[in-house]
């Protein structure tokens, strides 16, 4: 037993930390799915910015070359590509602050972009206008102020910062990686070890429930025996006990054809009755396997009830004469005078019914009575209801459902009232 509990809750333990596991490596997984989902839109996120950087710097390096040269030669044409690339510059590093905020060095672009397309605009409108010389200073400023190098060396910061933030979150990643397959490997371990484990304790099992089936069919075996063996000495003993019962029918019968008064003729009648009836309580134990087994058949041979009342009346009434008590009883005359039935077992039952009465009943004395429960014409079949009534000492309300169990009987003080010890009862003077 102890060793069953040592498995019982090893199992519970190895489960419980399985599960633990599972939800930690579980835990890992959700973890690095998002970091990795993160880290793809953060990729993403930086190769939008490293173009849009990339096309500042073009456009700002183009810009400055084209109209930081002195002899700038623009027709209309020309004039609205110019403008357009201005307008694209500028729109490109407002969608870069929006995108990635700002920071010293995006608010550095910004700065300088402005101060870029300031300069590039009075150059295109005093170009347009013909106002050479102040043509020509908004040019050497364009030119001396160096704009396109300061927003390209900023447009590098930014990347440097990109570069490193996605740098972290591939780091992190692969950390939580790194993580997430350890766990991995010792759950793997730990499944691997509670498959084997509960694989021994399934295997122990079935062996110990093999070894119980054995058992089982052993005892199911030695209790065949036992029945078989009962049996046979019920069917010995009975056969033991017909011998002088036969003898003792025989003389009865002999002595019956003798030539006997009529007190005489009368004890006679109650020996035989007697011995009928102990002949049939041997038979009945010898129906005690059938009845067991479920195979008795009660017998249809027709009777009288009358006359049956009649030889019960005969067999107690010494124990009736000697207890100075009562006996009546009485047939409904809606019950057919013939009945057809086991009259044998309907005897032996009253038989019990009626001695236990006159065993527990002092004063007073019992009735019987029948009655007709219901009768079938298209059948001619009955059912008749016989009551046994007593005016002794009854049967407590707790112990009614009990005195119909096998082997069960009054509290063993009760019995002693009614057999050896009976002188108390004697002396109540009412019932008790």
């Amino acid at each position: 037993m102890k060793f069953k509990n040592i498995s019982f809750f090893s199992l519970v333990f190895l489960t419980l930390g399985l599960m633990s596991l599972i939800l930690i490596t579980q835990l890992f997984t959700n973890k690095s799915i998002f970091a990795l989902k993160k880290s793809n839109l953060q990729a993403v996120e930086t190769f939008k910015i490293n173009n849009r950087l990339q096309r500042i710097a073009n456009f700002s390096f183009d810009l400055q070359s084209k109209l930081g040269n002195p002899n700038l030669e623009a027709d209309e044409f020309r004039r609205i590509r110019l403008t357009d690339s201005l307008t694209m510059l500028g729109y490109n590093t407002s969608i870069l602050i929006n995108e990635f905020g700002e920071n010293k060095f995006t608010k550095n672009i910004d700065k300088y972009v402005t101060d870029q397309l300031n300069l590039s605009f009075q150059i295109l409108a005093n170009h347009q206008n013909g106002k050479l010389p102040k043509h020509a200073l908004f040019v050497d400023s364009l030119r001396s102020a160096n704009l396109g190098e300061k927003i390209y060396s900023n447009c590098l910061e930014v990347q440097k910062s990109l570069e490193n933030s996605l740098q972290q979150a591939l780091t992190s990643n692969s950390d939580l990686a790194g993580k997430l397959s350890g766990f991995s490997r010792i759950l793997a371990t730990l499944a691997i070890i509670a498959v084997v484990v509960m694989a021994t304790m399934v295997i122990t099992r079935q062996s110990q429930l093999l070894k119980l089936i054995e058992s089982l069919k052993i005892a199911e075996a030695a209790a065949l025996k036992s029945k078989n063996a009962k049996e046979e000495f019920l069917a010995n003993m009975s056969h033991e006990l017909r011998t002088p019962l036969n003898a003792l029918i025989g003389f009865g019968n002999l002595l019956n054809e003798t030539n006997l008064d009529e007190k005489q003729t009368e004890y006679v009648k109650i020996i035989r009755s007697g011995n009928n009836n102990l002949l049939n309580i041997v038979n009945d134990v010898l129906d005690l396997s059938k009845i067991e087994a479920g195979k008795l058949e009660l017998k249809k041979e027709p009777f009288y009830l009358e006359e049956l009342f009649k030889n019960l009346e005969l067999l107690f009434s010494t124990a009736i004469s000697q207890k100075n008590l009562y006996y009546q009883w009485n047939i409904d005359n809606n019950i057919p005078k013939v009945l057809k039935g086991d009259a044998d077992r309907l005897r032996q039952v009253l038989i019990n019914l009626i001695s236990n009465g006159i065993k527990f009943t002092n004063t007073g004395g019992l009735k019987i009575n029948t009655a007709l429960v219901w009768s079938d014409n298209s059948t001619n079949e009955v059912k008749i209801g016989i009551t046994v009534k007593d005016t002794g000492i009854g049967i407590a309300a707790e112990k009614i459902q009990s005195a119909f169990e096998r082997f069960e009987q009054l509290e063993s003080v009760t019995t002693r009232h009614h057999g050896r010890y009976r002188t108390w009862l004697d002396n109540c003077k009412k019932p008790c």
